[in-house]
């Protein structure tokens, strides 16, 4: 017999499971989405989108779905600072066999 497993456990990852599977539908649709729209004729998306190729979006519309969604921009993670990367440096362990080496040496006497 193999190891005994809680019940809770098993609801638990049962709960997992559950959210993995919707993560995954909800992914689904948004490609469906996409691809529902590529494959879209230009005089129907324009009505959807409620816009025209002359003038676009008007001023309140670009307004309302600036409020609604806001600005089209992407999030950017925050500049790495000077003194990390200069830590990252000594992460490496090529980098630190180097140094030790370097402090045996010193320390032996044997530099020059």
């Amino acid at each position: 017999r193999g190891p005994v497993i809680p019940e809770d456990t098993i609801e638990f990852q049962k709960t997992l499971d559950q959210a993995e599977m919707a993560a995954k539908r909800e992914e689904h649709k948004k490609l469906n989405f996409i691809d529902e729209l590529a494959e879209m004729p230009l005089e129907k998306l324009l009505k959807k989108w409620e816009v025209t190729l002359e003038k676009g979006l008007t001023t309140q519309q670009a307004e309302k779905k600036l409020e609604l969604h806001g600005p089209n921009q992407l999030e950017s993670d925050p500049p790495t600072p000077f003194w990390r990367i200069f830590a990252d440096q000594f992460t490496d362990v090529l980098v630190i066999l180097l140094i030790c080496a370097c402090v045996v040496s010193m320390a032996l006497g044997q530099f020059a």
